[in-house]
């Protein structure tokens, strides 16, 4: 499977971004976005045949928006429309990541980001190397997926993108979960939770309050997992977010269940079954109806 992997995302390819020295997060970064270039001529056919490639993929017909998409791409370019250009190659990157076509997806995402570079898009520079980060993790690719994360990080602060900041830097705390570092999670989790502040971002705190407390209960403290847990949940309310609301009861059931207080987990597995059926989620109420049982034995 490794060799598989590294065939498929890696073949004549090199992707791989430069980690910034430090990336700053103690405040919002100053500057103004610059405007992006604008054609002194708008050509109102190329702008007619992108919008119909965008109308196209949103629709979900893939494969016709890519073959507009390619008729489109030549004369985007003898007209010198860099802009329309960049935004070609993040549409057609989007479409092949859905299609799994993951070596294509790359392609496309890093043409967009280079370009990008030109055009003084931060936002297409910042979601490129987002969703090319988003690929090496999905494959395990640990240090790949990270520099371009440090790198989307880096434009979103750019950008003055504070919720995109909070987005990537919850995702690079759960892949230092995922391999067990735990202080460089919690580290960049913290991170995110002061630009949510900033923001009035409830629901993104909520999942940061989550995140954190996965951590502690996965290192097995308890009490500071409960803590965060309340915390996540408080926030969930207050979003209407009822998704995480059970997932954090049935998260905070499993505690109880496994500190041999079954009457409390029961209580905890309840909510979070009433919440994800009143969600319509049924593989979520499933897993919460086999801890149910599992904890009734606990009896």
């Amino acid at each position: 499977m490794t060799d598989w992997i590294d065939a498929i995302l890696l073949q004549n390819i090199n992707y791989k971004a430069e980690k910034p020295e430090k990336v700053q997060q103690e405040k919002p970064l100053e500057q103004t976005v610059p405007p992006l270039p604008v054609l002194e001529r708008q050509n109102p056919e190329i702008n007619a045949l992108y919008r119909k490639a965008e109308r196209l993929a949103d629709s979900g017909k893939l494969r016709k928006a890519l073959v507009t998409y390619d008729k489109l791409l030549p004369e985007v370019k003898n007209a010198g429309d860099k802009v329309t250009e960049t935004k070609i190659y993040l549409d057609k990157a989007y479409i092949y990541d859905i299609k799994r076509d993951y070596p294509r997806a790359l392609e496309h995402y890093n043409l967009a980001s280079r370009l990008s570079g030109e055009t003084g898009s931060h936002k297409i520079h910042a979601l490129s190397h987002y969703n090319m980060a988003s690929i090496y993790d999905e494959f395990g690719k640990t240090d790949l997926a990270l520099s371009h994360y440090y790198e989307a990080l880096s434009f979103d602060g750019e950008a003055e993108n504070l919720k995109g900041q909070t987005l990537t830097l919850n995702d690079i705390g759960n892949l230092f979960s995922s391999v067990r570092q735990y202080r460089q999670a919690i580290e960049h989790y913290h991170t995110g939770l002061s630009l949510a502040r900033e923001t009035n971002d409830t629901e993104g705190r909520g999942f940061l309050f989550s995140n954190i407390a996965g951590v502690f209960k996965d290192s097995g403290n308890d009490q500071k997992a409960l803590k965060y847990y309340k915390k996540s949940v408080q926030c969930d309310l207050k979003a209407g977010n009822l998704e995480g609301y059970s997932i954090n009861y049935m998260n905070t059931a499993d505690i109880m269940s496994r500190n041999n207080v079954p009457e409390k987990a029961e209580k905890l597995y309840k909510k979070s079954l009433q919440a994800a059926r009143k969600l319509g989620d049924s593989e979520l109420s499933r897993r919460i109806l086999e801890k149910l049982d599992y904890n009734s034995m606990g009896y």
